[in-house]
């Protein structure tokens, strides 16, 4: 685990962060998190709140079916996370349920690996425990070292929209769905909903390069 939540009072809470993310979230974290501040001694992060719980932990308290509003919150916390990381030379490639942390009910952080980047590309030189909400990129990397492009946080959260939706998980033995089967499953998972279906549609390219996350 890569932070610590505490409860210091009815509505105040703290994240500590662990050694390793020291200093690398506080921008991302005062800008994401409804007033609250860091304190740089102590690496932690107090802000107020009512509850504040893991994803992993609220799926299943929603039976694994988020309804389409809150999704599309999730979607724009993150994303707007991810921006903030990439202005300060960071990205992150993928979620795993426990790394996402829900404040209220309705925001949503991302506290796990991160890494440096250098015109798009992460070099990894050391395997890397692969997120369970991935990409092509990642699942089928087999030597090293490697370039991974940063878009591939674009892909895992179009993984990670249809888990949360429909507990739809698109990875199922480490395959990457081809186009045809792909359109088959965002058809049933967006029931009808055409602004998700275009929007996970261009999540969820092959080609790093053609992945935009625009929900319109």
């Amino acid at each position: 685990m890569y932070y610590t939540i505490k409860q210091k009072t009815t509505y105040l809470f703290t994240i500590q962060l662990s050694d390793d993310l020291r200093n690398i979230y506080e921008k991302s974290l005062i800008h994401i998190i409804k007033h609250s501040c860091y304190n740089v001694d102590t690496n932690e992060c107090t802000f107020n709140a009512e509850n504040v719980s893991n994803l992993q932990i609220f799926i299943k308290q929603i039976n694994y079916k988020m309804d389409l509003n809150l999704c599309c919150n999730m979607i724009s916390s993150l994303y707007k996370q991810y921006t903030l990381l990439l202005k300060n030379g960071y990205t992150f490639f993928g979620f795993n349920l426990e790394d996402i942390i829900i404040i209220d009910n309705d925001q949503f952080i991302y506290i796990g690996p991160i890494y440096p980047f250098n015109k798009d590309y992460v070099t990894l030189y050391e395997p890397i425990n692969i997120p369970y909400f991935s990409s092509p990129e990642i699942i089928e990397l087999t030597y090293l070292p490697a370039k991974i492009h940063i878009k591939s946080f674009i892909y895992s959260l179009g993984v990670l929209s249809i888990f949360c939706l429909k507990k739809e998980y698109i990875l199922k033995g480490n395959d990457i769905l081809t186009d045809n089967k792909l359109d088959s499953v965002l058809k049933k998972c967006c029931n009808g909903q055409n602004k998700l279906y275009w929007f996970l549609s261009r999540c969820l390219k092959i080609d790093p390069n053609s992945r935009c996350c625009l929900l319109i």
